[in-house]
């Protein structure tokens, strides 16, 4: 019975250091199209944002707020070069397409094969499988443009012109949409 006991015990406390949170950091890469005031346009991802300074790197980095850091492959753009700041997710318009396409099929096909099939005294008779193909074409192609109108809505243009003021809101929004607020 005392060894049961400690058994019960022992189990009971090493399944709560075992229970810890095993979710991964999913990096988001956000890219960034600057339109500087000398009218250049870069493409990049963003890497940092500073109080009066914004970081482009040219490979695909984990952004890092606030840093600095300087590296070859990367350009500084101060608030006063910058006029608008695009951002958006990678990948962000093509994966609401594909999943906007996958619910849209799939919901069409169900809805299509549960109507059921046509009697055949009609003149355009569908089985219930014609129509599940049938339906799930057209709910695919449906969702899959409500998904590209979802992912280019996604994207956000900051107007900077030049004021630090507005470099510092863009960073505000970005930190609190990428969870790095207070």
């Amino acid at each position: 019975m005392k060894h049961l006991f400690l058994f019960l015990l022992s189990a009971n406390v090493t399944g709560g250091l075992l229970a810890q949170d095993s979710l991964t950091y999913r990096p988001h890469y956000l890219n960034v199209r600057i339109q500087a005031s000398h009218g250049g346009i870069t493409d990049g991802y963003l890497y940092a944002v500073s109080d009066s300074a914004l970081i482009v790197s040219k490979d695909r980095r984990r952004p890092n707020l606030y840093d600095t850091t300087a590296y070859e492959r990367m350009k500084t753009f101060g608030y006063q070069q910058l006029q608008y700041v695009t951002v958006h997710n990678a990948g962000g318009t093509g994966r609401s397409v594909l999943i906007g396409l996958a619910i849209g099929a799939t919901t069409g096909a169900i809805a299509g094969f549960l109507s059921g099939d046509d009697p055949k005294d009609q003149i355009f008779a569908l089985s219930a499988s014609e129509k599940a193909l049938a339906v799930g074409f057209f709910g695919g192609t449906i969702g899959a443009l409500t998904g590209l109108i979802i992912g280019v809505a996604s994207h956000h243009t900051f107007v900077i012109r030049g004021r630090k003021d507005r470099l510092n809101d863009m960073s505000r929004r970005l930190a609190s949409r990428m969870g790095m607020a207070n």
